[in-house]
Formats: structure tokens, sequence, C-alpha cells
């Protein structure tokens, strides 16, 4: 729901970089006031955290702001489709960085299904912008580097995971202030002129940002990084049929089956084990064979 919420917050407040500072300084504030008053469990900032940090900060920012840029230009329907096929890419990069097993053959067979879809949608994309393409592309290599590397962290760093969303806020709030002053937009919101919908729909993306960054944090310390892109993908029918129903930035009916064939086919993904777990499963199925024969 957070992407139709920033979708209609830029829609009606074109200030992304401002949009995405508030999130971040709300979020950072009310787990610090939480925390203050007993409620859930937060580490103050530490230097040397926060250096681990700083490349998920990075990552963080790039894909936030490269994402509600990109919903000025394409509907919402056209950044979840080519989220879709982001597990393809990070398959291999944990194979190769994150120490797990390649995927089954069915879980190819799923990834590909996404390819076929994605290419499909983006043939009968009627909102295609070449602008809008672009900072799909940044967006695109934001978003793989910054799930391959917040697994890394996540699973390497011990904190709580409210700490761990504390951190990510606070730290991205002064580079996203620096960027809401570069680009005017600071100078756009002060202006004024903005109606009370514009601001309600500013105040519901901050709402709903606290929460995605907490679960997001929560579900990336239990599964891989892969698995935490097919299931962001799958849950987003619930925001294409929400989506559609409530105006008409949405796909036409060929690009909203290719999405919806995009998730079905990502649905059937399994998360292959750690190379270590997988040797150890093996293992132990020859060593109960063998003891099987013995006992022949």
């Amino acid at each position: 729901m957070l992407l139709i919420l920033n979708k209609v917050a830029v829609t009606y407040l074109p200030a992304p970089s401002f949009i995405l500072l508030a999130q971040l300084a709300s979020c950072a504030l009310a787990v610090r006031g939480a925390a203050a008053a007993g409620v859930v469990e937060c580490e103050p900032l530490e230097a040397g955290k926060a250096r681990k940090f700083a490349l998920i900060v990075v990552g963080f920012i790039g894909t936030l702001f490269a994402n509600v840029t990109a919903l000025r230009y394409v509907p919402v329907d056209t950044i979840i489709c080519f989220r879709a096929s982001t597990p393809l890419v990070i398959a291999v990069i944990e194979y190769f960085y994150l120490g797990r097993e390649l995927p089954t053959a069915r879980s190819w067979a799923a990834l590909g299904g996404v390819f076929v879809g994605v290419t499909a949608y983006a043939t009968a994309d009627v909102h295609f912008t070449r602008v809008g393409y672009l900072w799909l592309a940044i967006w695109y290599a934001f978003a793989v580097a910054e799930m391959v590397w917040v697994k890394k962290v996540v699973d390497s760093v011990s904190m709580s995971t409210w700490s761990r969303s504390f951190y990510q806020n606070a730290l991205a709030v002064p580079p996203m202030a620096l960027v809401a002053l570069a680009t005017g937009e600071a100078g756009l919101v002060l202006a004024g002129g903005h109606s009370t919908f514009a601001w309600a729909a500013v105040a519901a993306s901050c709402v709903a940002g606290l929460g995605m960054s907490y679960f997001s944090f929560a579900l990336r310390a239990v599964i891989s990084a892969t698995s935490f892109s097919v299931i962001g993908n799958v849950c987003k029918v619930l925001t294409i049929l929400v989506n559609a129903a409530m105006w008409d930035q949405h796909a036409n009916g060929v690009g909203t089956l290719a999405l919806l064939a995009c998730l079905a086919a990502g649905a059937l993904y399994v998360q292959p084990p750690l190379r270590a777990d997988a040797h150890k499963v093996k293992g132990a199925a020859y060593a109960g064979a063998v003891a099987d024969k013995g006992q022949v």
C-alpha cells in the first residue's frame, strides 16, 4: 500500500525528496519516542555500527528517491512489474556473494515466467516514457544492490529490528535533507498552496513507511534476499486491485494480465538453502543410506 500512497502523495505534492524526508524523519522520531517510553527496544547511534549502515543508507536513499521520482512518470503497475524481475538477478548474486545454492529447475522456471511477463508488460505499456524508464533503470540498480547488502548486514550485525529501522532512517535524514534543498523542493513546499488532501496523503505515507521499515527488517532476518524480493512481488496483488479501482493511473488489459502472470510465476519460487546447509542434508542422507545398507 505504500506504493499507492507514494503515488498519490507525489501526484498532489510533486516534491519526491521532501516526501521521503518526511517519511524518514517521522519514522526515526517515532522509534526513538517509543524507545524512550519503554515500548520498544532501540539502541542509540554508535559510530561503529553506523559505519556498517553507511552503504545501506546510500542504497536506501537511492532506491526510495528513484522509486518516488519514477512514480511521477509511470503508473504503480510498471514499478511492480519490473520489481518482479529482481529475483532473477538476486538469485545469481546470492550464489556468488551470500553462499546460497542456485535455484532448482522449478524455481528457474518460475523466474523465467516472471521475465516473460515483464517483457510482455513492457511491450504493452501505454504509459511508456523515456524519462520514466530511465528512472526505473536507476531504481532497479539500487534496489538489487540494496536487497543483497541489507541481507549481509542483517546476518552479520547483531541488533534488534527496531534498532535497524532507527539506524536506517535516522542516518538517511541528513543526506535526504541536502537532496531536498538541492532540488529546490524545500522552497516549493514552503511556498504553500498545497491542498489538505496532499498533506493527508504525505502523512499517511509516513505511517505506512514506519510499518514497512520495521516489518521489512523483521522479514529480511529470517529469509534470503531472493525470497524477500519474491514475497515483495507476490503481495502486490492487492496493490494492483486497489490501484485499478481508485483511478485511471494503471496498465491496460493486456498489461494487467502480463503483470498478474508475473506474480503467479513468482509464487512458484522456492528458496534455495545455504550451500553449507545443503551439504549437511546431503551428507545426512548419504549416511542414512549407508546405515540402511549395513542393516540389510
